[in-house]
C-alpha cells in the first residue's frame, strides 16, 4: 500500500522537539511515504562535542562516507532537559562558516566545542535521547568582527 506522499520530498520547518506541531507535520508526511527534511531554523544552538570517526566503524552511511559525530545542544549548562542532538557527519554534508554576511566552506576539523551552529537533517531522525540524526548542512554562527 502506498501512501499519498510517496515518491515525494517534503521540507518542514520549525521542529524543534516532539511536541511542536511541526514535529507531527512531519512524522506523518515519512507514514504517508514522503522523504522529510527537517530544519529547526530560527535557533542557532551549541556544539558541545566532536569526535571523528574511525573508519572500520561507518554506522549511519555506507562504507567510507561517515565522518564523525557532534553533539549539538539548545542549553548545555541545563543539566537535564534541553535538546540534544547526535548528528552524523558524511561526505555528503555541507559544512559552512558565517561571519557577517559571508559563507565560507570549511572542514570537520574545523567544528569545535562551543561554537554556535544550525543544522539541518536529511533521512529518518531516532528520537531517542539524545536524537540522532544525519546533517545534511551545518552553518557555524561566528560573530562578527
Amino acid at each position: 500500500m502506498s501512501g499519498l506522499l510517496e515518491g515525494k520530498k517534503v521540507l518542514v520547518t520549525g521542529v524543534l522537539d516532539r511536541r511542536s506541531i511541526a514535529y507531527s507535520a512531519a512524522r506523518l508526511a515519512a507514514e504517508q511515504g514522503a522523504e522529510v527534511v527537517l530544519s529547526s531554523f530560527g535557533r542557532a544552538r551549541s556544539l558541545t562535542e566532536v569526535g571523528k570517526t574511525r573508519q572500520e566503524t561507518n554506522g549511519g552511511g555506507s562504507a567510507g562516507e561517515r565522518i564523525g559525530v557532534v553533539l549539538v545542544e539548545e542549553n548545555p549548562e541545563e543539566e537535564t532537559g534541553c535538546q540534544k542532538d547526535s548528528v552524523t557527519v558524511t561526505k555528503a554534508t555541507k559544512l559552512l562558516e558565517r561571519r557577517g554576511g559571508d559563507l565560507t566552506r570549511i572542514g570537520f576539523d574545523d567544528l569545535k566545542a562551543g561554537q554556535r551552529v544550525r543544522a539541518w537533517y536529511t533521512g529518518p531522525v531516532a528520537e531517542s535521547y539524545p536524537r540522532q540524526a544525519t546533517a545534511s548542512l551545518i552553518v557555524v554562527y561566528l560573530p562578527a568582527e
